[in-house]
């Protein structure tokens, strides 16, 4: 199979997995409630997962540079479907945290795809964005569809999310090929992943938590201020996840390709806290939808270009466990995120968690520059095979 249908393959493959995730977004609350879980008992669905994800990503996406992608990544798909069929299925609510704990704990699908695509050409910046991008448009779809879908009944929902986690494991089987060579360089630990990747986890962690201080806390904000319900919320989230879509897909690329991985990050970040400084003064709704293209553009700009520079600061056989590295700073940003987000809207002020967001966005910035001169080091002695 050539580097462009697989890629394909693995664009579709991510697509599908995040529509999957994304469809039990609007319905989850709903069946918890009617399993007879409280609203705290169901946000333990979320801690759940985002645990799991935290402890398990770095070690799952390590295994797929030793057995291989297509190995670890059907183990990923598999889990899914179990979790969704032991949730469509349960009686009992506490079964569903038992499914988010297997299905966080054993799916790295998106580090996998990832370090698989870095793998299929010189151009990494274009085939994350292409990866990116794409599970971004599943991640916007999967809502809508979990609406579309929701008359059908909530279990049924799941039976059908299951059948598209199936359909996404076969689709896996039969057209990803497989890459379990073994390469010809000794396998770092990962230990050894985590002190070469470990810059890029604190700078995931920074940009993550602030985000998830915007995910927590954006109904919040606009419900106080611009009086929007759930109908402006979804709107505005798909909004950003096109933005976010587009620009992974068509811009950051471009970026990279005229200036650099440097100057992207550094474009992404300033955007990102330019959009951040105008929710912490809001005045108009118009201007609150321009914030959030801003913040969106940036997120794109920022997230590829850091991803693109990992991918190049890691040998080939240790970019799944850096890309795993990175899908646990992201959950560990929410876990924190999310309670603080809301706590501040709460105690504080109802536009006091942006300022943190700035602050966090400058943050960002002043800390990229440090790490910067230690990363091309790093990705100079990454060039070059580690022989036993």
């Amino acid at each position: 199979m050539n580097g462009k249908i697989t890629l394909i393959t693995l664009a579709l493959t991510a697509f599908l997995d995040s529509v999957g995730f994304g469809i039990i977004i609007p319905i989850l609350p709903y069946y918890s409630l009617q399993l007879g879980a409280t609203p705290i008992e169901y946000s333990l669905l979320t801690v759940t997962y985002s645990i799991a994800q935290l402890v398990f990503s770095p070690y799952i996406s390590r295994l797929s540079d030793i057995r291989g992608r297509k190995n670890i990544l059907t183990l990923g798909i598999g889990s899914e479907v179990v979790g969704y069929l032991i949730i469509g299925l349960s009686p009992y609510f506490y079964l569903l945290l038992l499914a988010r704990f297997i299905t966080g704990a054993l799916t790295s699908n998106l580090p996998v795809i990832l370090s698989y695509a870095t793998e299929l050409g010189k151009d990494n910046s274009r085939n994350i964005g292409i990866i990116s991008g794409t599970f971004g448009v599943g991640f916007v779809a999967g809502p809508v569809i979990g609406g579309v879908l929701s008359p059908l009944g909530y279990r049924n929902t799941f039976l059908i999310v299951a059948g598209l986690a199936f359909l996404n494991l076969i689709l896996v089987y039969l057209l990803v090929s497989n890459d379990n060579k073994k390469i010809a360089m000794r396998q770092a630990s990962l230990k050894e992943i985590f002190r070469m990747s470990s810059s890029f986890f604190t700078l995931t962690l920074i940009i993550a938590l602030s985000f998830a201080v915007l995910q927590g806390t954006l109904a919040f904000y606009g419900r106080y201020f611009y009086n929007w319900g759930p109908s402006q919320i979804g709107l505005v989230l798909g909004l950003v996840g096109i933005v976010q879509a587009v620009a992974q897909f068509l811009l950051v690329y471009r970026i990279i390709g005229k200036a650099g991985e440097r100057i992207a990050t550094t474009i992404g970040l300033s955007i990102t806290f330019i959009a951040y400084i105008l929710l912490s003064f809001p005045s108009n709704q118009i201007l609150a939808y321009v914030s959030l293209v801003l913040l969106a553009m940036g997120n794109g700009i920022a997230q590829n270009s850091i991803l693109t520079l990992l991918s190049k600061t890691l040998p080939p056989g240790s970019r799944s466990g850096g890309f795993g590295f990175a899908q646990s700073s992201t959950a560990l940003g929410s876990l924190i995120g999310f309670p603080l987000g809301n706590t501040m809207f709460q105690v504080l002020s109802p536009n006091s968690e942006y300022f943190l967001c700035s602050a966090l966005s400058i943050l960002s910035i002043v800390y990229f520059h440090s790490i910067y001169a230690n990363i091309v080091v790093k990705n100079r002695e990454g060039d070059k095979p580690i022989t036993r």
